[in-house]
């Protein structure tokens, strides 16, 4: 028994800390999984368009950042069902802890993962405009939005990220647990 008492903020922050350092695996595959959705945007886009006026003829083609936003969806739906198994349960047993202050570590963390799943598929779209106007490939006409539109840009993908991830993270959760009753009952 001890005779220091731990707050829940800093269990909670020390396991936040431990599973951003350990689990680099998972930022890893975010980048991939990233590079293929903007591979498929760069391949083909998202919607093509033709006409011609008398000897002008003329192609366009619309860039969308839907496939890099399912890749990260994807990702994250996969993430949320891997911190759910036994194996990263049993790694939160090296602290002192409760479920509770398991439970809101892993929400932070996934919430982490859910912000910077957001600015990088946000981004990702960027990233092939700026190849294709250094590769001269075609001309590019950029739409202007203003802040909020921005904002509001974020803040939908993150909705959406966040929004699979806990319908993913409650299923997995319930399964498992399921399992390990089904198993534990056909024990005795």
């Amino acid at each position: 028994m001890s005779l220091q008492n731990v707050s829940l903020y800093e269990v909670v922050r020390k396991q936040f800390v431990y599973k951003v350092k350990s689990y680099t695996g998972i930022l890893q595959s975010l980048m991939v999984l990233q590079i293929i959705g903007i591979f498929l945007v760069a391949s083909g886009g998202s919607g093509m368009m033709s006409g011609s006026a008398g000897t002008l003829n003329y192609t366009i083609t619309f860039f969308s950042g839907t496939a890099i936003m399912v890749m990260t969806i994807l990702w994250i739906i996969t993430n949320s069902i891997l911190i759910s198994t036994t194996a990263y349960k049993n790694d939160d047993f090296t602290f002192v802890s409760t479920r509770w202050s398991r439970h809101l570590a892993n929400g932070v963390y996934i919430g982490f993962l859910a912000i910077l799943g957001t600015l990088t598929s946000y981004m990702g779209i960027n990233v092939i405009k700026v190849v294709y106007q250094a590769l001269l490939i075609e001309v590019m006409y950029d739409m202007n939005f203003t802040y909020m539109e921005h904002f509001a840009s974020l803040v939908t993908i993150f909705g959406y990220i966040v929004f699979c991830k806990r319908k993913v993270q409650i299923i997995a959760t319930v399964f498992t647990e399921c399992c390990h009753q089904r198993f534990y009952s056909l024990e005795t």
